[in-house]
């Protein structure tokens, strides 16, 4: 599991492992908040229109572009997105992205194959 602190970029090795690989992310649509996007990133670059809200210098977006053209890509390759709402530094988490965490879960289980779903704490 990526820590945040680290770089996208650092995951091509791990990644490269992989045969499925799920990435949860912030994003920024327009959605309303909560929404859940489910992006196929295993054949092909992610839309530019769907901002994932990254810190990072390079975005995962880009570290998954460039682990393709080095062969270090994962056979498949699964962004699930949750429409943020508040971005700035030390912002909490709000109602409505709280809410969606449990389909996050969800989502996350189902693109893994997990047989059985669990609930995230509050």
């Amino acid at each position: 599991m990526l820590d945040c602190a680290d770089e996208p970029t650092r995951l091509l090795e791990m990644w490269a492992e992989l045969d499925t690989l799920v990435v949860v992310d912030a994003v920024t649509t327009g959605a309303r908040p909560g929404t859940l996007h489910r992006l196929d990133a295993g054949g092909g670059p992610l839309p530019r229109d769907v901002g994932l809200a990254s810190t990072h210098a390079v975005g995962v977006a880009d570290a998954l572009e460039l682990g393709r053209e080095l062969a270090r890509a994962p056979r498949r390759a699964v962004v699930l997105g949750l429409e943020g709402q508040a971005f700035g530094v030390g912002d909490e988490m709000t109602p409505a992205v709280a809410g969606a965490l449990d389909d996050l879960v969800a989502a996350v289980l189902e693109e893994l194959g997990a047989e059985e779903p669990c609930t995230s704490a509050r």
